[in-house]
């Protein structure tokens, strides 16, 4: 029979010192209680994954989750959920068909367009005069969090004063 390196570790040759017989004995734990059993190595020979090594695999991908193309339903849902950085998934993934569209939208898809500032022309008089307020157009729309303004066209307004021989009649 051919001599392994773990049947000349096991093998403890005479004379030695206490130190070298500690160094044999740890040596034979680890090689019959250690991380690689001969099973462990068969199977590694054999090409069959080990699933702990799929699972280690999978949690080192969850943060690195930036596309979400080809996936549909549920998967598509949860990697977007995981995606750190939501509109770099969007941007990155492919999205044809409605049900992606559905998959993404309804997991909290931040989504509002509002015009907070809209005003039309106004006129006011006063004793010193006439006031023109042309108003104000601003729309806006949020998406995934980030806000675009569509349009801000603020015309501004015009006063004029009344002549001063008007003024006097007022007055």
């Amino acid at each position: 029979p051919q001599e392994t390196p773990a049947s000349k570790a096991q093998k403890a040759p005479k004379g030695e010192t206490k130190a070298e017989l500690n160094e044999v004995m740890a040596q034979r734990a680890q090689s019959q209680h250690g991380a690689t059993s001969d099973l462990d190595r068969s199977v590694a020979s054999k090409g069959v994954p080990i699933v702990d090594d799929i699972v280690d695999a999978g949690e080192d991908m969850v943060d690195l989750v930036t596309d979400g193309t080809d996936l549909v339903g549920d998967a598509l849902s949860d990697a977007y959920n995981q995606a750190a950085d939501k509109v770099e998934f969007v941007a990155n993934t492919v999205i044809d068909t409605v049900e992606q569209a559905v998959a993404i939208l309804s997991q909290g898809f931040d989504f509002s367009a509002n015009c907070p500032n809209w005003s039309g022309p106004s006129l006011s008089v006063s004793d010193s005069g006439l006031s023109v307020d042309w108003g104000r157009q601003r729309c806006r729309v949020t998406l995934v969090g980030q806000t675009l303004t569509l349009f801000d066209m603020n015309f501004g307004s015009t006063s004029v004063a009344y002549p001063a021989p008007l003024t006097a009649m007022i007055s």
